[in-house]
């Protein structure tokens, strides 16, 4: 009977330390994603623009959101965004993933994984703040190079056709280092034999 309670002991003392790291994730989820998305599920029910009193107009929001062509808009142009972003960061982060695998230096490896991972580490708002200066009409970094090679300028985002493709760059540039180093990681993990 002491073995099996000591046995139990040491299982109970496993799963308690194994909770207290999974209790900590759960806490960031539950304070920073799943209270505010049942917070604004609720709020949804509500007519209230934060200076009027609340009124329960139930599912009214809903109905005037789905006879909205501005919303249905908005939604056709981030179903476009996700079809040109979404394969083109796993086509690219599998790409480079391969090539920086094929680099034999370890001191150029990890070069290469740092520049590409640096970008992510940096803030939305600085990120977003340095590709305004490089799409900038007429004094923009890109615009300059493409003046010394007898391009005219430019409008990016600016411009209905190219702002898109601008907005997807942007986001290439953020996430590929982190894809890079997942697909990296995973072909490491593949035993020698498969090949």
């Amino acid at each position: 009977m002491g073995q099996k309670s000591m046995i139990s002991r040491k299982k109970l003392k496993q799963s308690a330390v194994t909770y207290s790291f999974v209790l900590q994730d759960f806490i960031g989820l539950l304070i920073f994603i799943i209270i505010p998305i049942v917070y604004s599920l609720y709020m949804s029910l509500y007519n209230w623009n934060f200076a009027n009193v609340k009124e329960f107009i139930g599912l009214q929001n809903y109905i005037t959101m789905f006879h909205d062509m501005a919303w249905w808009n908005s939604l056709m142009r981030t179903f476009k965004l996700t079809l040109l972003y979404v394969p083109a960061l796993f086509s690219f982060s599998i790409l480079f993933a391969v090539l920086i695998d094929r680099i034999r230096s370890k001191k150029t490896a990890g070069f290469v994984k740092t520049a590409f991972l640096l970008p992510y580490s940096i803030t939305s708002v600085i990120a977003s703040c340095l590709w305004m200066f490089l799409y900038m009409d007429r004094t923009g970094f890109i615009n300059i190079f493409l003046k010394t090679i007898n391009i005219e300028n430019q409008k990016f985002l600016g411009s209905t056709t190219q702002a898109m493709a601008c907005i997807a760059v942007v986001l290439l540039w953020i996430n590929m280092g982190y894809n890079i180093i997942l697909f990296l990681s995973a072909i490491k993990d593949i035993p020698e034999s498969y090949y």
